[in-house]
C-alpha cells in the first residue's frame, strides 16, 4: 500500500501598496465597524478595523475602483474594471448591475434608503432607475445631456441634488424632473457633492 500524505495549503500573502489603492471607505452599522479599500487587487474588506482583510468575491473584476453606498450602508454598489455590481448583505455577496454604459463612463451613485431609486452620474447625464437597476432611464427632464460629474440623495427623502460643469440642479422625485438651483455665491462651480 502507498500512502498519500496530506496537502497542506499555500497561503500567499500579497502587501497592497499605497499606488494601488483607489479609495478608503469606513462605517459603522449593525455589523460592526467595516473598512473597504478599492485597490487594483479588488474590493479588500475588513471587519476589525484594517487588522485582517478579505477580498470580496466579485466575479470577473479584478479591479474596483469605487465604492458607492446607502445611509443605511446595507447596499453597496461597486464601479469595478469590468462593470457595476450590487451587494444588498453589507459586501457578503456581489451581484452584476447591468447598466447601459461602460463603468469608465460613470462618475457618481446615488442610492437612498429603501435601495430602490438609484440615481448615476455619467459623462452623457443622469441615468435613473426606478426599480433598483432592472430598467434605466436617460435624462428624464430639466438637465441637459451632457457629463454629470456628481449626484446625492438629501437624507433619506426623494430630493437629490446633481452637479454638471459647476451648477448645481435639484429635482424633488427620484430624479424624474430636474430644476437649476441658483447660488448666493457668485462664480461658485461646484465639483463634488457629499451626504
Amino acid at each position: 500500500t502507498t500512502r498519500v500524505r496530506p496537502v497542506k495549503p499555500v497561503v500567499k500573502i500579497h502587501e497592497v501598496t499605497p499606488s494601488e489603492i483607489s479609495a478608503l471607505y469606513s462605517f459603522k452599522n449593525s455589523m460592526g465597524e467595516m473598512v473597504f479599500a478599492a485597490t487594483d487587487l479588488g474590493l479588500l474588506r475588513s471587519n476589525d478595523g484594517g487588522e485582517r482583510w478579505k477580498l470580496a468575491s466579485i466575479a470577473f473584476s479584478p479591479a474596483v475602483t469605487a465604492l458607492y453606498f446607502a445611509s443605511d450602508f446595507s447596499y453597496l454598489i461597486a464601479r469595478g474594471a469590468t462593470g457595476l455590481f450590487v451587494s444588498r448583505d453589507c459586501g457578503d455577496h456581489w451581484d452584476e448591475l447591468r447598466f447601459p454604459l461602460p463603468p469608465s463612463d460613470v462618475n457618481d451613485i446615488a442610492i437612498p434608503t429603501g435601495q430602490t431609486n438609484l440615481l448615476i452620474a455619467t459623462r452623457l447625464g443622469i441615468y435613473s432607475s426606478a426599480d433598483g437597476g432592472a430598467t434605466w432611464y436617460k435624462n428624464l427632464g430639466g438637465i441637459p445631456a451632457s457629463t454629470v460629474s456628481s449626484v446625492t440623495y438629501a437624507g433619506t427623502g426623494t430630493t437629490a441634488y446633481a452637479v454638471e460643469y459647476g451648477r448645481l440642479y435639484q429635482s424633488a422625485n427620484a430624479g424624474a424632473a430636474w430644476k437649476e438651483v441658483s447660488t448666493a455665491i457668485p462664480g461658485l462651480h461646484i465639483r463634488q457633492l457629499w451626504m
